[in-house]
């Protein structure tokens, strides 16, 4: 009879780690939805091509087409926000993203941003 309790035993032992295991292999469409903070936004590969603006660091930022629910003033508070002043001209695009112009470090350049929040500046 030792026997058999042992094996019951043995068995519940190895039941109740199952569930540990199992959690321990989630798949990853179990991640969260948003990207974390500083992570680069994902590539929409479905998008028609949008040709990159430079930005004024020197890098490629593109831009992604898209509809924009920023008003105005929150597209001048996010300019304003990466430093640039003095914004004028601004107006959506058909591709949804804000086009102006402002002054950053003495110079004008023209600027963009993206429903996504993405800045741009050429």
């Amino acid at each position: 009879m030792t026997k058999v309790r042992a094996a019951r035993v043995a068995l519940l032992v190895l039941l109740a780690g199952l569930p540990a295991v199992a959690g321990a292999q989630t798949p990853a469409a179990q991640a969260p939805a948003t990207p974390p903070t500083g992570a680069a936004p994902p590539v929409d590969r479905t998008a028609p091509p949008n040709p990159p603006v430079r930005s004024g660091s020197g890098q490629d930022k593109i831009l992604a087409p898209g509809a924009n629910s920023f008003t105005e003033q929150q597209a001048r508070d996010r300019l304003a926000s990466r430093g640039f002043a003095d914004v004028s001209g601004l107006s959506k695009d058909q591709d949804g993203i804000w086009r102006g112009h402002a002054v950053k470090d003495g110079r004008t350049v023209s600027v963009a941003i993206d429903y996504q929040g993405n800045v741009a500046a050429e």
